[in-house]
């Protein structure tokens, strides 16, 4: 104890005396913004991966159709449904679709449950 506090003066005398602050360890909030950062980016990486895993999948089962169909106009539409473009398009009227079926099964089971559960008058 006696040897810490004469170090600690000397080092005072020397000009190198330290802030009560800047003795304090960082703690364990000094690692969070890089491990945040790490862990987005991981993120980040597994969402491309299972996009391109889904596209894959998505430009097979139009391969398989093509091969099926013999109309021309049929194939010209697979083929533009290959391009990226035509691959946003196909993704955004699917979503559309999804959200007017939500919409219409959600609103029909409501009517319906509004029917069956409705009060009845009891004279």
């Amino acid at each position: 104890l006696l040897i810490r506090e004469r170090e600690r003066r000397e080092a005072e005398r020397a000009g190198g005396a330290r802030s009560t602050a800047s003795r304090r360890p960082a703690g364990p909030l000094a690692g969070a913004p890089p491990r945040g950062a790490a862990a987005l980016e991981r993120q980040i990486r597994e969402v491309e991966s299972q996009l391109a895993g889904l596209r894959a999948q998505l430009l097979d089962a139009l391969q398989e159709s093509a091969l099926r169909i013999s109309d021309p106009q049929a194939q010209q539409m697979l083929d533009y449904f290959r391009t990226p473009p035509g691959l946003v398009l196909m993704m955004i009227v699917g979503l559309i679709l999804m959200f007017i079926a939500f919409v219409l099964f959600s609103a029909l089971g409501g009517a319906l449950g509004a029917a069956l559960l409705r009060r009845r008058d009891v004279p």
